[in-house]
């Protein structure tokens, strides 16, 4: 037992209102003609008593002006851990506010971590012992709602992704298999009406084609299952709802809505300008990201782009440089005001990229239209670094993520706040925009180039298997092998990359043995060739064939995997290439640099069944002098690869004494258009990690324009060729 005395001050708050000016109570009670003070706060502390359960109040000394004291109670109440990844968005916005009360950010800056610490401890209250009425009395406070409180008269929107029309909801799925149930249920404002169909679309890896689904409008909650593989999946609404998703494993469901993601923007005037101050490392120019959008009332767009006015100021507030910034209105469909019953809509963000000298010391902007500003920094030397494939997964982790740019605080950024000129938004995913280029890339017609570094370089070839199924394009038949069964006729599709009517296939080989294996190939059901299988693999060059549609046999009693060349169509295949050596030594490529972004794709090949985790430096040279800006693209000229070892089967090395590789971790080095086009270096160092095999390509869609020499021999087919 213990027993304590609180002591308390408070006083009677009168509320102005704003209609009238006269000065209200704050608080009330509907019976009675007492007016209640402010509400006071004492915290009991129960650590190190045990077996406490009930606790005692009375009223003790108090001034003769108070005439009741009423007291409400509660007790902390720990949250289930299985309901913690939910629980969260299951909070008003109020609530999350008060949570966040003791924080050094608001509730929507909050780490995941610290939101789950927030939610695991809540407090509940507690209702007095006894009968009301008989052991205590009830009375009821009433408090005015002021200019910060939710409106009582607005409604609630159900829990769960907000989609309306021409903004769209997009749920990340994780890699591999899901199988979802996604419920879709209409606002009170869409009640009673048949706007049209809810369209669905899966975006997965950029060589698969969306898939789409149509669902019929209902006044009541609709469902949806289907099993999809990692990726995106977007929902276009003709109307106001709300989408939450399960994943179903096991029979068990468990929600994976994605949890909102907070981006605070700020709004300058012709009147009022927003400053931003700069801090410079030495000599060195700070790079700047600024993202500038509409506020715009779809009813009344403006007209055209906005222009955004800058001005570049040294140290003691002296303009250094003026300049406009256009902003085109384009309406985004993705991204929104946090606020959902906000009448504004928000456009795409313009981007522009700054690289301000030290003399610069403020940029200050300046806008007569509704626009936001967002501005963001890096340390000048700081590399880019990405970890593969983790930060490529759409789930993935954000906590782990090193940003490539971090947001920055305008100088003003209180003041800001207090007179409601900063604004929350809400962003999202983004599916990848189809254009010119994929349909280009899914038919076909791209130019696939292979790099080699300069100098002395070794190199292997490896058969890697081709993902997905579809037709092979005629200039990779050379180097494009499918299987070919021991003793089954197979019929395949023979053609030259050059559709010339005669081509001489090669057989490739891989074998668990050593002794030499008679071999026959039989073609059309006749005899074609025949000779020995020597080594434990190997390419034959066959006698040439006539090309079009041919039914193949191979007869041996050798074991192993059999692999044809120059066959088109669709199905399993494989590709032969050509892979460079990398290791403590590194490697340089020359890259011939156009007009317009383009982005390199490199794989690295490790030993099978390594664990070990590759660093990978990757650093552009031979860069022009950069200009201070704005610029609309950005490259970063050094950038660090954490990759994992690749999944999947091993993959053969030819000729290396049955080595045997992952199949080669994918990553990527965009090239912006901020770039001159002319040549340049990258070099690619392997700071640690067992190393391996290093490809390096590009892939450019479109027709391009190809120098092919031909033998006249070549073209004509002589009489004695039967």
């Amino acid at each position: 037992m213990a027993a304590h005395v609180y002591h308390h001050n408070s006083k009677i708050v009168p509320h102005l209102n704003p209609e009238t000016g006269d000065r209200e109570p704050s608080a009330y009670y509907i019976e009675g003609s007492e007016l209640p003070a402010e509400g006071r706060i004492a915290m009991v502390n129960l650590r190190g008593l045990k077996g406490v359960s009930r606790l005692r109040l009375r009223l003790g000394i108090g001034d003769e002006r108070v005439r009741q004291v009423g007291v409400r109670v509660y007790a902390p109440e720990k949250t289930a851990e299985h309901k913690l990844g939910f629980f969260w968005q299951r909070l008003t916005e109020r609530q999350k506010q008060a949570l966040a009360e003791g924080s050094v950010y608001p509730h929507e800056l909050l780490l995941p971590e610290e939101k789950l610490n927030l939610a695991r401890r809540l407090w509940r209250p507690l209702g007095p012992v006894g009968v009301v009425g008989r052991d205590y009395a009830s009375i009821q406070l009433y408090l005015r709602q002021d200019g910060e409180e939710a409106r009582f008269d607005e409604p609630i929107l159900p829990a769960g992704l907000l989609v309306d029309n021409g903004r769209y909801g997009v749920i990340p799925l994780a890699e591999g298999e899901n199988r979802l149930r996604l419920r879709l249920l209409p606002t009170p404002s869409a009640a009673g009406t048949n706007p049209g169909v809810i369209r669905l679309r899966w975006y997965g890896s950029s060589a698969e084609a969306p898939r789409q689904w149509e669902l019929p409008w209902s006044d009541e909650a609709m469902y949806f299952t289907e099993t999809l593989a990692g990726g995106l999946l977007e929902i276009e609404a003709p109307a106001p709802l709300t989408a939450r998703v399960y994943r179903i494993d096991k029979e068990q469901e468990r929600e994976i809505t994605p949890e909102p993601v907070y981006n605070r923007s700020y709004r300058p005037s012709s009147d009022r300008p927003l400053n931003y101050t700069l801090v410079h490392v030495g000599d060195s120019a700070t790079p700047l990201r600024v993202d500038l959008r509409l506020l715009f009332d779809p009813a009344r767009p403006p007209a055209g782009s906005v222009a955004v006015g800058y001005e570049l100021r040294d140290a003691t507030g002296k303009p250094v440089r003026t300049g406009t910034l256009e902003v085109p209105l384009v309406p985004s469909g993705y991204d929104r005001l946090a606020d959902a019953a906000a009448p504004d809509h928000l456009s795409d963000p313009a981007r522009f990229y700054f690289r301000l000298p030290p003399p610069v010391a403020e940029i200050r902007f300046v806008a007569d239209a509704p626009v936001l500003v967002a501005a963001y920094t890096r340390p000048p030397d700081l590399e880019r670094e990405v970890r593969v494939p983790e930060d490529y997964l759409p789930l993935a982790d954000e906590e782990q993520r090193q940003p490539a740019w971090f947001g920055l605080r305008p100088a003003d950024y209180e003041t800001l706040l207090r007179e409601n000129r900063s604004t929350l938004l809400l962003l999202q995913r983004r599916p990848p925009e189809a254009d010119a280029a994929d349909l280009e890339i899914r038919s076909g017609r791209y130019l696939w180039e292979d790099f080699h570094p300069q100098g002395s370089w070794l190199a292997r070839q490896v058969v890697t298997p081709v993902s997905g199924d579809r037709p092979t394009r005629p200039e990779a038949l050379g180097s494009t092998y499918r299987p070919l069964p021991v003793g089954r006729e197979t019929a395949l599709e023979l053609r030259d990359a050059y559709d010339q009517p005669f081509l001489a296939p090669e057989l490739l080989y891989l074998r668990d043995t050593t002794e030499p294996t008679p071999f026959a190939l039989l073609v059309d059901g006749r005899l074609h060739h025949q000779g020995l299988l020597v080594g434990r693999e190997g390419e034959l060059s066959l006698p040439p064939l006539p090309a079009g549609r041919r039914r193949v046999m191979l007869e041996t009693d050798s074991g192993g995997r059999f692999l044809l060349d120059s066959a088109a169509g669709s199905g399993p295949a494989f590709l032969k290439r050509l892979v460079n050596r990398l290791d403590g030594g590194g490697l340089t490529f020359t890259i011939n640099h156009g007009v317009g972004a383009e982005t390199l794709s490199g794989w690295l090949f490790v030993p099978y069944e390594t664990r070990e985790r590759s660093r990978l430096r990757v650093t552009l040279l031979d860069l022009p002098a950069a200009g201070s800006g704005p610029i609309a693209e950005w490259t970063f000229a050094r950038r660090r690869f954490d990759l994992a070892p690749a999944p999947g089967p091993p993959v053969p090395v030819l000729q290396a004494a049955g080595a045997r590789v992952d199949g080669g971790q994918a990553f990527f080095i965009p090239l912006g258009g901020d770039l001159p086009a002319g040549r340049y270096r990258l070099r690619v160092d392997l700071e640690a990690g067992p190393g391996g095999y290093l490809l390096l390509s590009r892939l450019t869609p479109g027709l391009n324009a190809e120098r092919v020499l031909l033998r006249e021999r070549d073209l004509v087919r002589e009489p004695t060729d039967d």
